[in-house]
């Protein structure tokens, strides 16, 4: 039994556990997809590969693989310059604070989509991205995400130098390629460092520029950072042909332009090639899922047979046991059985005996208040009535229980006849009349619908006027059954507030009985019941 709850309980974990890996798998491949189709600057695919990641994170509610990709996805409309939808974008997403370097790299995308978003009046441009950049730096400092920091110090710098705040613009520059070193991102460094010389020309600083810009071109020669270079050699030139130098300049100008070309050679080498290993790609992708589905298709069918094959033995296994632990069983239930028959004739004939005692001893004590009442001539004859009736309510109950006993049930018609007969040895002179349909109710219940009838009886007995008979009725109904009692004569206004009525009532609810209701006018009880 234990085996087979093992099986049941790590056989749903195993499902799941392969299907989160599964979903990873997917992402990871999404993931790779976008930035090889963003390097070479196939943005609509790449997006497309970043939309899949944000769906498939979306339904697996996972938060901060969706905040992720769209951060990338804006990045992509600013390259595009859309710059617009890129803000939107960015501003839908909420609980980035959550995840502290997602939430620094939103807002570097915030800066720079504002910084290059030529619709926004200056001022409001401005202001924006000193908030941003402010708040990422103060961000990655706390948190030691380095490359983030340098990345915005590069844009806070830029700026600053090139609004006129040359002394900061510098200091944040220097800072940017300092950690970009640091983290031994070369491209990085040399581009901020171009950076720093784009500083140094724009606030004629031309001796830091004559003193950087060799060293500069010296780390990008031999390397295909063609971007860079282009950016460089255009910088460079700008004070040759500013200085009237245009030969030097042009030459300049001309390395710029032939490194854009190189650029561009490149990137549509690499595209047309990428788009052969996509083709190529695709091509095993579907050969190899394929193959995987009829694989996977025949192990499924191998760990459904293993698996049927294991429940099989299990419920054989468990058959066998189950069957000599039943004959062990059944063994020692006869025995049980037979012990409890003989306990059973025992506790019959002691609560026969008990009853037979108890009801004795009640007669004894309804003898003895009857001497003391002729004997005493302070006492109360109602009084001694009243109790004395009580008893031989509760006497008649365990009379019957003595002659009968059926699991402790009494049939009402009889018990309530036996406590009738009492009243008329005591002198009532009108007729007590009898309807009551069959229904038998357990001793320990039955002995309060007794002082019922009895405090009824006693109310018609003492306070009943123009009595000529008394109806007992107990008929079936929907609610299952209803005790009507009936004298015929009216009672005061105030009788609901009698010592005896509200006895009743009580006794009512020991009975569980609903509905009590007394018409003053005729004398009429009335409750439902259930047997």
């Amino acid at each position: 039994m234990k085996t087979v709850l093992i099986i049941l309980f790590f056989v749903p974990f195993w499902a799941v556990s392969q299907t989160s890996q599964d979903i990873q798998n997917d992402l990871e491949s999404h993931f790779e997809m976008a930035d090889q189709y963003n390097g070479l600057a196939l943005y609509g695919e790449s997006i497309g590969e970043l939309d899949q990641i944000i769906k498939i994170a979306r339904q697996n509610n996972l938060e901060e693989t969706r905040i992720s990709a769209t951060i990338k996805k804006a990045e992509i409309f600013r390259k595009t310059q859309n710059f617009d939808r890129g803000i939107t974008l960015l501003e839908s997403l909420k609980n980035t604070k959550r995840y502290p370097k997602l939430h620094v790299q939103k807002l570097g995308r915030f800066a720079a989509l504002y910084a290059e978003n030529g619709n926004l009046d200056h001022q409001t441009q401005s202001d924006s991205i000193k908030v941003f950049i402010d708040e990422g730096i103060a961000l990655a400092i706390e948190f030691n995400f380095k490359e983030e920091e340098a990345s915005l110090r590069n844009e806070r710098g830029f700026r600053q130098s090139r609004n006129g705040n040359f002394e900061e613009g510098l200091d944040n520059l220097l800072k940017a390629a300092e950690l970009y070193k640091a983290l031994h991102d070369t491209i990085n460094e040399v581009s901020v460092l171009t950076n720093v010389l784009d500083a140094y020309v724009h606030t004629w600083h031309f001796d830091e520029f004559d003193s950087l810009y060799p060293i500069l071109v010296e780390r990008v020669e031999n390397t295909e950072w063609y971007a860079i270079k282009s950016n460089l050699y255009r910088i460079i030139s700008s004070p040759f042909i500013t200085n009237g130098e245009e030969i030097e300049g042009l030459k300049w100008l001309d390395l710029s332009h032939q490194n854009t070309v190189r650029r561009i050679e490149k990137t549509n080498t690499a595209q047309m090639a990428a788009f052969k290993i996509i083709h190529d790609t695709n091509l095993y992708k579907e050969d190899a899922l394929r193959k995987s589905r009829e694989l996977e298709h025949e192990y499924n069918k191998t760990k459904e047979l293993y698996f049927f094959i294991t429940i099989l033995v299990l419920v054989i296994v468990i058959v066998v046991l189950v069957f000599f632990r039943e004959r062990r069983l059944k063994r020692t239930l006869n025995n049980t059985v037979s012990e409890l028959n003989t306990l059973n004739e025992k506790y019959q004939m002691l609560m026969v005996e008990s009853n037979h005692r108890i009801k004795n001893n009640l007669q004894m004590i309804i003898s003895m208040l009857e001497y003391t009442k002729k004997q005493s001539k302070n006492l109360d004859p109602k009084f001694v009535m009243s109790i004395s009736s009580k008893i031989r309510t509760i006497s008649a109950l365990h009379k019957h229980l003595y002659l009968d006993v059926h699991n402790g049930l009494v049939e009402l018609s009889t018990f309530f006849s036996e406590i009738t007969e009492h009243y008329d040895t005591i002198g009532m002179t009108y007729t007590i009349k009898h309807e009551i349909c069959p229904v038998q109710i357990e001793g320990e219940r039955i002995v309060y619908f007794g002082l019922i009838l009895n405090e009824m009886l006693a109310n018609t007995l003492q306070h009943g006027k123009n009595v000529e008979e008394v109806l007992i009725k107990v008929s079936t109904n929907d609610k299952g059954y209803i005790l009507s009692y009936s004298d015929g004569s009216s009672h005061p206004d105030d009788a609901k507030f009698g010592t005896g009525i509200k006895l009743i009532e009580q006794l009512v609810k020991r009975v569980n009985g609903t509905d009590y209701k007394l018409d003053i006018l005729n004398g009429t009880y009335e409750f439902y019941f259930n047997s």
